[in-house]
């Protein structure tokens, strides 16, 4: 009985912490709703086209809804070419921007992947 009772108590806790994890995302989104309602650390999924480069690893993104800062992290790390007009799909993790410049505390994505058009990632 107790053994028994100790595996559904363990099932119960995978399945919450893996429920947990799902509810995490990436969610397909639009830029609209994110500056609605934005929640930091959320995993999002947009499709759209990037508008210009800012600077290094930066990028305007703009989705039809809307327009955001797309930040691929420091260029030292690794470089990220997208050209004005690309038509991407892009899955990061909603953040507040720095709280310098014009943009502060906007939201932005912290980019872990993008995807062309063409296919390449």
């Amino acid at each position: 009985m107790r053994r028994s009772a100790y595996l559904i108590i363990s099932l119960a806790a995978f399945l919450n912490s893996t429920g947990t994890a799902l509810a995490q995302g990436p969610f397909p989104t639009t830029v609209a709703d994110i500056h609605a309602s934005p929640a930091p650390g959320q995993w999002v999924e947009l499709k759209g086209r990037i508008v210009e480069r800012l600077k290094d690893n930066e990028f305007r993104f703009d989705d039809g809804t809307g327009r955001l800062v797309l930040d691929a992290g420091p260029p030292w790390w690794h470089k990220v070419s997208l050209a004005a007009g690309t038509e991407v799909t892009v899955i990061g993790r909603v953040s507040m921007g720095p709280p310098h410049a014009a943009r502060a505390l906007a939201p932005e994505i912290d980019l872990h992947q993008v995807q062309t058009a063409a296919g390449e990632v």
